[in-house]
């Protein structure tokens, strides 16, 4: 039932898409991510400015053809579905108060207390490998679904896995 949720909402957000808009966005953000690698390995942000903006004002479009409301909706729809900025606000709502005072520790220049206990070396070996196990299953499992051409089966893996 999750995963036809699922396929429905990715077919739904599709149909929304021109196609131009789609492709322009599969070709510009493709581009940008070869214009940051090389942007990055010569630490030279101007030459990544012009592509990210092109990037930012497409997302912008595509958020207009997604939602008539909140366009910050639309986009996080695809990252955390269900959430919206409403939601968000009552959770960082909550979080606030610790989160300013370990802003205000962190910026008082004092040190903070580190980690204290008893931690054992081949338990932490043994824990760091089986996360690691995890990840390369999920690595594997990702790239026969996109070689299989089913995309949408990602979303679901890193649920499970993660």
């Amino acid at each position: 039932t999750a995963q036809i949720k699922h396929i429905k909402r990715d077919y739904d957000r599709s149909v929304k898409i021109p196609s131009d808009l789609a492709s322009s966005l599969a070709i510009t953000t493709s581009r940008s991510q070869l214009i940051w690698a090389q942007s990055r390995s010569d630490e030279n942000f101007k030459d990544f400015v012009p592509v990210l903006s092109e990037v930012v004002n497409l997302k912008r479009r595509e958020a207009e053809v997604l939602s008539s409301s909140n366009l910050y909706d639309a986009l996080l729809n695809d990252f955390e579905p269900g959430m919206t900025t409403y939601k968000l606000d009552k959770i960082f709502q909550k979080m606030r108060p610790r989160l300013v005072t370990i802003r205000d520790t962190a910026l008082s220049g004092k040190p903070t207390p580190g980690l204290e206990g008893i931690f054992l070396k081949d338990l932490q070996m043994f824990v760091s490998q089986q996360e690691l196990k995890k990840r390369i299953l999920l690595i594997v499992c990702i790239q026969q679904f996109m070689r299989l051409g089913m995309p949408h089966m990602n979303r679901i893996l890193v649920m499970i896995i993660c």
